[in-house]
């Protein structure tokens, strides 16, 4: 399967791009609880779910399948590099 990272509207704007901390972000998909958002510093791309909710309810394409994303628990979350750039 391949890999999406998903994390809550609040770890994001708290911990920024889960792969690099960075907060300079664009939106490529905004459908109510779900964004997908596009990292100008390392160009991943991931998926943020408004506060409280735990899935997508609709499927988002990656590669040749399509997902419905889970909230994960930030990447950054405690680590050095988060305290970095806080």
């Amino acid at each position: 399967m391949p890999d999406l990272v998903c994390v809550s509207r609040e770890d994001a704007d708290q911990f920024g791009c889960p792969c690099c901390g960075r907060h300079d972000t664009f939106v490529l998909l905004d459908a109510g609880a779900t964004r997908r958002l596009c990292c100008r510093g390392c160009e991943n791309n991931f998926v943020t779910l408004a506060d409280g909710v735990d899935q997508s309810s609709f499927s988002i394409t990656v590669g040749p399948e399509q997902i419905f994303p889970r909230v994960q628990r930030h990447p950054l979350r405690r680590s050095r590099k988060t305290l970095r750039v806080m």
